[in-house]
């Protein structure tokens, strides 16, 4: 159940920064997709090396029963090959890998925005939530006082040493600081709403 009147505990800005580095789906997803990018350069870069095989074959020769043998000092009969291939297309395999070079670049650079972005918007919202938290102090101490005044009012006019008049002033200023409360904790509330979306933490749990 979300109670409006409550305050929610929210730690400091580095918390928060750590945070957002831990949770923040879109973070996570540029994380995946510069790994993607990064094994696809991988594999454009093998592409474009020569390939060297080794190649060693045996000969069996009279009177030579089995392939060790053939291994012999005195028994010269291995064959050794290389094999040496360069492979097709290396000018566009290249420009591949250069390509995904650009756009590991590109996508590190997206992603520092993107972070100092949300980083900057935390920063904000962060102030403004501690600013509200100030306010809603403030209100509680305005709804008390008037609650007091009223509780006053009410027994003097009991005691016949008041007039209805402050009696009902006094209840519609106690009714209007506690609706500048309620409208202060909306405010408030809208506030942690947007901090938790920024976060990716719209269930809350807290």
């Amino acid at each position: 159940k979300y109670d409006i009147y409550s305050l929610v505990t929210i730690g400091d800005v580095e918390e928060a920064i750590s945070r957002l580095n831990e949770e923040s789906r879109l973070l996570k997803t540029l994380g995946i997709l510069e790994d993607q990018i990064a094994l696809r350069k991988k594999g454009l870069s093998n592409q474009t090396k020569p390939q060297f095989d080794l190649n060693i074959g045996t000969i069996l020769i009279e009177d030579d029963e089995s392939y060790g043998k053939s291994f012999g000092v005195d028994n010269p009969s291995v064959t050794v090959g290389f094999k040496f291939s360069y492979p097709l297309g290396v000018r566009t395999s290249r420009a591949d890998v250069r390509k995904s070079e650009l756009e590991l670049l590109q996508l590190k650079a997206d992603q520092r925005s993107i972070f100092l972005d949300l980083e900057s918007s935390i920063r904000s919202l962060l102030i403004r939530i501690k600013d509200m938290e100030s306010v809603l102090e403030l209100n509680l101490g305005q709804i008390e006082s008037a609650r007091e005044r009223t509780v006053e009012e009410v027994k003097m006019y009991e005691q016949g040493r008041g007039d209805m008049t402050f009696v009902i002033q006094s209840q519609d200023n106690e009714a209007n600081a506690r609706l500048t409360y309620l409208r202060n904790a909306i405010a408030y509330h809208k506030l942690v709403l947007q901090y938790r979306a920024l976060l990716d933490k719209l269930l809350l749990t807290e």
